[in-house]
């Protein structure tokens, strides 16, 4: 499991889920969603694992962390990225950081 782990965390592979659905099917529910949340602990250390950790989120349907992801201040890309997922429930948090990119852009 460890050598998968590394995988997830250290291959350049664009796709990280394929590893992680690997990893889900081997690991007790009851566990998977602390292994998660350590994998992706050490996956934020660096701003290049963005849109993986984003799609964690996304398969795991973890919105409101999604969400914290998405509000700090990277890029608007971000936010239109992941829009469609956080619209619902998050529309006027969602204006409002359009808004405050727009302003810093202007």
């Amino acid at each position: 499991m460890k050598f998968v782990s590394v995988l997830i965390l250290e291959d350049s592979h664009q796709d990280k889920m394929e590893y992680s659905h690997l990893v889900k099917a081997r690991i007790p529910e009851n566990k998977w969603t602390d292994y998660l949340n350590k994998l992706i602990t050490e996956m934020r250390t660096s701003y290049s694992n963005f849109n993986h950790i984003a799609n964690f989120y996304i398969a795991e349907k973890w919105f409101d962390k999604l969400y914290d992801l998405v509000k700090h201040p990277h890029s608007i890309e971000n936010i239109k990225e992941n829009e469609s997922y956080l619209a619902k429930e998050y529309s006027e948090e969602l204006a409002q950081l359009y808004e405050n990119h727009i302003r810093k852009y202007l």
